[in-house]
């Protein structure tokens, strides 16, 4: 950027000069102009090798063509200052349109300094500086302080902090405890920590997260546009044509110079710059945006979408809720000890990969078997056998459908249920709370004019009890996969237009089907990246609310631009019609306006920075309160 800094300075110094020499002249003596075309084959060059390289790609009608065509007719009128001018112009344009698109991509694919090529490899007690991609799952690394996480990692020392801020927009170094996932990209804040590698460097989270911004998808609108530019360049250029020709047909050739250099203004007023600069720039600015604050977007087409929503459905556990398990009641109806009733739960939950397992899988205890023959029915639950044991565990429909009797008074109090040897045996009561920012998140979202819904496949009174703390306007309990996706169907034949918000397994099908599916935490999982259109780095709802906001104010910048790029242009052209304009009103007309749709885009960059920055020290002192508290 400081080579094209200095260019652009020359350039300015050189034009001035020329336009100096040929300043209110027709005629150039001949060493003023060999000097003059010097100074204009070297700053037009760059312009004319683009157009070539256009027309070799058979994409001749593109700007660059136009502004060769309109400099080169102004040399022929032998307007030296206006040959220079456009030339100029256009190159300050295009300076300022490459630093807006640098300075966005930079907000971007800064991600990319967070892959770390090395990994301090353990082996046999000594420490190998190695490639990052050569370490494999379940080899030990060192890292060290400051240093970033090379690889995704379960952490084996007792506790670390870490600065997560890039990957998941949090302000302050996050503490994690033995046996945390550590994600490649963060960054060791404390002294050298031990860490078993988990994914592979190819799999890992930081891998992914820059797959799905550098393929994200074009946005509809840009699609237009640029589709529109493609027809609407050939246009202009086939008009000026008629404005040179016809009048001259009519009246003779004593008033071809007057309409050729109307038809040379037109082509400079209708260069389509800020239309198909100022549209991509805009989405690209507000991804760049979404990635500062922790929220990675696969392209501009989701923006649009979340402009169009009208409902907002929510999964419930992990989403709405903490997801942090714990075995709240134990309702044992048989004549087993609790201690042996939690032991077949344990048995029955060895391979499952549902999140509540984790809390009957949590005592140290327990002797694991490797016998043991397990089915996982997605969504209902498990069933495990063991010699001559059977062991069923999971919803209350799910033991029905095996034909298990269940006392009438746990099938709406507890949510997992247990029977061995097709008889009932016990009840558990799994649950977790509420996040605190989820009343507040939802309370903006429905001011935003968003319905509200839960599909969980929690429990009815559970979903209803959550669903009437947070206001949600609708819910809907016991939810399979499945019945998620009819929901969201059917929605979706009513014209509403969805935005589904989970973050778990079960989530995928309504991810895929949903106008915009959005994951919430379980950052680097192949579920949240492959089946959602857009991922918040962190579970924290808040960025739900600055998500959308976001989306309105690209929206708000994007139709301004439009109005203004098209109205200034109307106007220029409505009165170059009926009118003589100079050629420098026809340059500001399209230089001008591109750079201020330029600069009108990159706002979105610096939104809310004083908001952010509030934020940031809030979390500070909350996080500084909490460490003491430890």
């Amino acid at each position: 950027m400081q080579k094209n800094k200095f260019n652009i300075i020359i350039s300015l110094i050189l034009a001035f000069f020329a336009i100096i020499l040929s300043y209110d002249k027709k005629e150039l003596d001949t060493y003023y102009l060999i000097i003059y075309m010097l100074i204009y084959i070297f700053l037009a060059k760059d312009i004319f090798k683009n157009a070539f390289l256009d027309f070799k790609q058979k994409a001749f009608m593109r700007e660059n063509f136009l502004m060769a065509i309109a400099s080169l007719g102004s040399l022929m009128l032998s307007e030296f200052s206006e040959a220079i001018a456009i030339i100029i112009f256009y190159k300050i344009g295009q300076y300022y349109e490459n630093k807006a698109v640098a300075h966005s991509k930079n907000t971007v694919t800064s991600l990319l300094s967070l892959k770390s090529d090395k990994a301090n490899l353990i082996h046999k007690d000594e420490i190998q500086e190695v490639k990052a991609q050569d370490v494999k799952p379940d080899e030990l690394i060192l890292i060290k302080a400051f240093e970033k996480v090379p690889l995704d990692c379960l952490l084996l020392d007792e506790e670390a902090f870490l600065d997560t801020k890039a990957l998941s927009g949090e302000a302050v170094p996050k503490r994690f405890l033995k046996q945390d996932e550590l994600l490649a990209g963060m960054i060791n804040q404390d002294k050298a920590i031990k860490a078993r590698v988990i994914r592979t460097y190819e799999n890992s989270s930081i891998n992914k997260i820059l797959d799905l911004i550098q393929n994200s998808q074009r946005a509809r609108l840009e699609k237009i546009i640029s589709k529109f530019a493609k027809f609407y360049t050939p246009a202009v250029v086939f008009l000026a044509i008629l404005i040179s020709l016809i009048p001259t047909a009519i009246y003779g050739f004593d008033v071809f110079k007057t309409y050729f250099e109307k038809s040379l203004i037109l082509l400079v007023i209708s260069c389509p710059c800020a239309f198909v600069i100022g549209v991509p720039l805009t989405y690209f600015a507000a991804v760049g945006k979404a990635s500062k604050m922790g929220i990675v977007i696969k392209g501009g087409v989701f923006l649009d979408e979340l402009t169009r929503a009208t409902k907002i459905i929510f999964d419930k556990t992990g989403t709405l809720s903490k997801g942090e398990f714990k075995l709240q009641k134990i309702l044992n109806r048989s004549d087993k000890s609790d201690e042996e009733v939690l032991y077949y739960a344990y048995l029955a939950e060895l391979n499952s990969s549902n999140p509540l397992a984790k809390v009957f899988l949590a005592n140290k205890n327990f002797k694991q078997r490797d016998d043991i023959k397990h089915q996982e029915i997605r969504g209902k639950g498990v069933i495990a056998s063991l010699n001559d044991t059977k062991i069923i565990m999971g919803s209350a429909r799910f033991l029905q459908e095996k034909q298990i009797s269940l006392p009438q008074d746990v099938i709406d109090t507890f949510n997992i249920h247990l029977a061995v040897n097709n008889a009932y045996l016990a009840s558990f009561l799994v649950d977790d709370k509420i996040k605190d920012e989820a009343k507040t998140c939802i309370q903006a979202l429905k001011e935003m004019g968003l319905k509200t819904q839960i599909l969980s496949g929690d429990k009815k009174d559970r979903v209803e009890a959550v669903a009437k703390e947070l206001e949600i306007d609708d819910c809907k309990a016991q939810c399979l996969p499945q019945d998620k996706l009819k929901f969201i169907e059917n929605d979706i034949k009513n014209k509403e237009k969805i935005i589904f918000v989970g973050d778990g397994i079960n989530d995928s099908l309504a991810l895929i089907k949903a106008n915009v599916g959005i994951a919430m935490g379980k950052m680097g999982s192949d579920i949240s990246v492959e089946n959602s259109d857009i991922v918040i780095m962190n579970d924290n709802l808040s960025k739900l609310v600055d998500l959308m906001k976001l989306a309105k104010f690209s929206k708000k910048i994007l139709l301004l631009n439009l109005s203004l790029a098209l109205g200034v242009k109307v106007l220029t052209i409505i009165l170059a019609s009926i009118t003589f304009i100079p050629m420098y009103l026809a340059i500001l007309a399209d230089t001008g306006v591109t750079v201020i749709v330029v600069l009108n885009a990159l706002r979105l960059l610096y939104k809310n920075k004083k908001e952010e920055q509030e934020s940031a020290n809030a979390l500070q002192i909350h996080d500084s309160s909490c460490c003491c508290n430890h």
